[in-house]
């Protein structure tokens, strides 16, 4: 654990809860993170759950608003629960009989501890396994281009059919024959309108004139 820079401290005197029920809930967040912590304790069912979280958050509170601390630069350094009063109550029970009972109180303490953040560290690149000692070797390539980067993986390439080149004869064997442009096509037929016969007023004009000339 890293050295303890700054603390932070909170409690809750006289939690109405036996010693023993909120131990178990204590025990648990010891040492994690302020961010875990509070995780945990939101999504447990015990009873002393609420109250340890209270005490947990109000310490965060104090290292907030008196150094600007957040919740991943702190650590539960001390999480402890020491005994209270015991207030006696009594029962009535058979035959005039009274039992007692016994109502535990205990006293919730926490003490947050500053980290230092993790930084992260990148390789500059991977060593070769197997190379020989006093040999350099080449940077990689990556997928950014640039040393230092993440090794780009190798992926193997697909056998891609070689295609054969026709010969000469199949191609000219193959190839359509080309059609003669001036021969003229069989479906087209040159049509020829029939000629529609002189009407009655032209052939008497006809006839008129050829009267006249022989006059």
């Amino acid at each position: 654990m890293a050295e303890a820079t700054v603390t932070f401290n909170a409690s809750h005197r006289f939690a109405r809860i036996s010693p023993r029920k909120a131990r178990l809930v204590m025990d648990t967040i010891r040492g994690d993170s302020v961010e875990k912590a509070l995780n945990k304790l939101l999504y447990s069912q015990r009873r002393a759950s609420p109250m340890i979280r209270k005490v947990v958050r109000s310490a965060l509170a104090n290292a907030t608003q008196k150094a600007g601390l957040q919740e991943e630069e702190l650590v539960v350094w001390r999480a402890a629960v020491d005994d209270g009063p015991t207030m006696k109550r009594w029962r009535p029970r058979a035959q005039g009989r009274a039992y007692p009972r016994l109502r535990r109180t205990c006293h919730l303490s926490v003490i947050l501890m500053q980290v230092a953040r993790k930084e992260k560290v990148k390789r500059a690149s991977e060593k070769v396994e197997g190379a020989p000692a006093g040999t350099e070797t080449a940077p990689q390539e990556t997928v950014s281009g640039k040393a230092g980067a993440v090794p780009s993986k190798a992926v193997p390439s697909k056998a891609v059919p070689s295609k054969k080149t026709p010969s000469k004869k199949t191609a000219a064997a193959k190839a359509p024959k080309a059609k003669n442009p001036k021969a003229p096509s069989k479906s087209k037929k040159a049509t020829k309108k029939p000629s529609s016969p002189p009407a009655a007023s032209d052939r008497v004009t006809g006839e008129a004139a050829e009267e006249g000339t022989e006059s």
